[in-house]
Formats: C-alpha cells, structure tokens, sequence
C-alpha cells in the first residue's frame, strides 16, 4: 500500500520527485506481474500523471502536461521493446 497525502509542517505535502520515487516503487512492484498480464493501478489523478512520466523515463515535472479527467482510464503499455502510453484519459462510458 502505498500512501501519499499533504503532510503538516513546513512543507505542505510530498515533492515531485518524492512522489516520482514512490510511483517508481509501485511500478517496480508490479513489474513481474506484467509479465503474466495486466494490472490495474488506481490513484488520484497527480499521482497517475507523475506514474505515466516515470514509466516513459520523463521528468516527473512532465506530469503537468499530462491531462487527466475523473474517473478516465489509461493504459501504458510496451511497444517492441519502449514503454509507451497505449491509450490517456478515456471517459468513463
């Protein structure tokens, strides 16, 4: 289980690159259950955002860019050999 939420104190949360790692653990954490199948993630919307940057090997701060609705779903995926992003912030039907 992974956790994330604003902290108190000086800082009013986690950092980019603190969630970048986290979202590094998760995937390295399903990482051999991709070779059997999928795997469905589900997270708040920044979170996801940041997860699709560093399965694409992007900076974290791309996550910005990348659009994601409520309730949308996402897919990442492999192509021959490159992660890639299969399908981004498809509706809910």
């Amino acid at each position: 289980m992974f956790r994330h939420g604003v902290v108190p104190g000086t800082t009013p949360g986690e950092t980019v690159q603190e969630v970048a790692a986290c979202a590094a653990r998760v995937i390295g954490s399903v990482e051999q259950s991709l070779t059997e199948g999928d795997v469905v993630l589900v997270a708040h919307g920044h979170l996801l955002r940041v997860l699709a940057t560093v399965w694409l090997d992007q900076a974290p701060t791309d996550g910005a860019r990348l659009l994601l609705d409520p309730a949308s779903t996402s897919r990442l995926g492999v192509e021959h050999g490159v992660r890639a992003v299969a399908a981004w912030n498809v509706p809910a039907a």
